[in-house]
């Protein structure tokens, strides 16, 4: 019964080292990432609310740059109580155009403006797009851990109810004791309790990537993830000397920044008067006793800026302040982003060796290791404790393994957003 029992645990340790080969032949439908990137791209309702800022922008430039409506009058001048027009010779039918226009250079200004706005509000959208790939990458890969993580959990407590299986079945010839029984049902205990966890953290991360899609979240996702290295082909120092001109975020910000220099000219502009030009027709009725002529009628105004102290000064000082202060937000940024950068390869490059470390190194000399105490433990070389504890040492290290392997993905997906384009 033993030997049998200990046989059946043997096999199973095998499967689970060929875990880490790729042998294990996938029974499931795959989810697919690209899918689910796409998805949220042409879904998720935030990418749609600024997709459709980036259009409502785009239409006003046209109207920034177009004069203001002319304005046409009818009127009635001098017309007696008697409503006679023939009573009074200055009685008039009046009709009047006028129009309202800027000084020369602020209608170009103005519509500069509203570009530079349009091009801030595409560039964040360029930047959200990037934002929402990296959340479904770090969903995804989050969900790929926690399916391995049931998967590696499922079969240490099918190994620790077969460890059970033979420390009842020595106690019971009285080869074993009853505290390595007692042993074996707290770990099998434990690792039920390690599974309602991890289904629960399932249930989380489902909602999460549903969201990021515009899905109701409680949707059951056709599939599990299936993620293979992804392995790193960019060149690590052209990437840290990079300028980062065309990051998203930065274009956005320099946008700004040209957006307030482009206001400060425009402040600057409205020292200038703007004019008013307009034209009449007055038709007169003839009387009894003359004719009467129709009137005609121009006026030229402007406006006078003598309120500059509190208006046009306090705007230019405004927008060479906004300048100023969006100039070093672009540094701050730029700088927090180059950290960024630098720190993900750092963490990418550990990643790294650690999945080699535990792939090649560490799981297989676990393996080996709880064989050989299983092995002793047959022939009654080692208590029950040192097969129990290398198998959960095992079980700790394959946790590891995919924990480095998810982080590493998770690494490259935020080495994207924070050099703001697609490298792998």
């Amino acid at each position: 019964m033993i030997k049998k029992n200990l046989l059946t645990v043997t096999v199973i340790l095998v499967c689970l080292a060929s875990s880490f080969s790729g042998a294990i032949a996938e029974v499931n439908k795959t989810l697919s990432l690209k899918i689910l990137i796409n998805e949220a791209l042409s879904k998720n309702p935030l990418l749609l609310t600024k997709k459709n800022q980036v259009k409502a922008r785009k239409e006003r430039i046209p109207q920034a740059g177009t004069l203001p409506d002319p304005i046409l009058k009818l009127g009635l001048v001098n017309l007696p109580e008697a409503f006679d027009f023939n009573d009074d010779p200055m009685t008039q039918k009046q009709i009047s155009l006028s129009q309202k226009i800027p000084f020369p250079g602020k209608l170009g200004l103005r519509e500069k403006l509203a570009r530079k706005d349009f091009n801030r509000f595409e560039a964040e959208f360029a930047y959200q797009q990037l934002e929402i790939i990296n959340k479904v990458k770090n969903a995804f890969y989050s969900l790929f851990f926690i399916e391995k993580s049931i998967e590696i959990t499922e079969k240490n407590k099918t190994l620790l109810k077969n460890f059970l299986e033979i420390a009842q079945s020595r106690y019971s010839v009285g080869k074993g004791v009853q505290q390595d029984v007692l042993k074996a049902e707290v770990e099998l205990s434990r690792m039920r309790e390690k599974l309602v966890v991890l289904k629960q953290q399932k249930i989380t991360i489902t909602a999460a990537l549903n969201t990021l899609i515009n899905r109701d979240p409680y949707t059951p996702l056709e599939g599990r993830p299936e993620v293979s290295r992804t392995l790193f082909t960019p060149d690590p120092e052209e990437i840290k000397n990079s300028s980062l001109d065309d990051h998203p975020m930065l274009k956005s910000i320099q946008c700004i920044r040209e957006k307030a220099e482009t206001a400060y000219h425009l402040a600057r502009k409205e020292y200038y008067p703007n004019f008013e030009v307009g034209f009449s027709y007055a038709q007169r009725e003839d009387s009894m006793h003359r004719n009467l002529s129709d009137l005609y009628s121009g006026f030229l105004g402007i406006n006078i800026p003598i309120w500059h102290k509190t208006r046009q000064n306090r705007k230019v000082e405004e927008m060479r302040y906004t300048f100023i202060s969006e100039k070093s937000r672009y540094e701050a940024i730029k700088n927090d982003l180059q950290f960024k950068i630098v720190s993900l390869l750092a963490e990418i490059d550990q990643n790294g060796h650690l999945i080699d470390l535990y792939h090649n190194e560490i799981i297989p000399q676990a393996t080996h290791t709880l064989d050989s105490s299983l092995a002793s433990y047959q022939v009654g070389e080692v208590d029950f404790l040192a097969p129990l504890i290398n198998l959960l040492t095992l079980y700790t290290y394959e946790l590891e393994y995919y924990k480095a392997f998810t982080n590493y993905e998770k690494n490259l997906a935020d080495l994207e957003l924070a050099v703001g384009k697609k490298l792998f």
